[in-house]
């Protein structure tokens, strides 16, 4: 008996033995597999890496595109406006002219009113002002279908020169 006995712990020994050496196989096979994870999560870490670092780069070209853009279109708007401004220089210079243009007709204007208000009140001032003789005159004719010339003063008081 104590042989069976014996021969019994032996058997459960071995038994235990195995199953230590089997346990050991598979810890060390399960080692193995947490390496190899974490090689691939090592793995999968550097492509994220990768990955995100290329992303950035896109965004800041992105961005600096986006700045550069801004920066012509800032530049083409400063253009724009220098542009608005020499034109409305220039406009308030040809409005400026024209009221001085508009000033001296004006005033010619009144001067030849004067003039004629002078010779519906003397007659004689022909005598008075004999540049008055000089005054260059036009062949109505095509206005009033006749040969008769009028005398550019004479017109609007309503007289007729003799035809020369």
């Amino acid at each position: 008996m104590v042989n069976t006995r014996l021969q019994t712990k032996m058997a459960q020994c071995t038994d235990l033995l195995a199953m230590l050496a089997e346990l050991k196989k598979s810890m060390h096979a399960g080692h193995e597999d947490m390496r190899s994870m974490r090689a691939g999560q090592e793995e999968m870490k550097d492509r994220f890496r990768t990955r995100h670092e290329r992303i950035e780069q896109k965004m800041e070209q992105g961005q600096e595109e986006m700045k550069r853009v801004q920066e012509e279109i800032i530049k083409v708007q400063e253009e724009i406006k220098n542009q608005f401004k020499g034109v409305h220089g220039e406009i308030e210079e040809v409005q400026r002219k024209n009221e001085e243009v508009e000033d001296k007709v004006q005033g010619k204007i009144s001067f030849l009113e004067k003039r004629i208000s002078d010779l519906y009140i003397r007659p004689n001032i022909i005598l008075e002002y004999p540049e008055l003789l000089d005054i260059r005159r036009s062949n109505v004719m095509d206005c009033f279908q006749s040969p008769i010339q009028r005398c550019e003063l004479c017109e609007p008081m309503g007289l007729l020169c003799e035809s020369q």
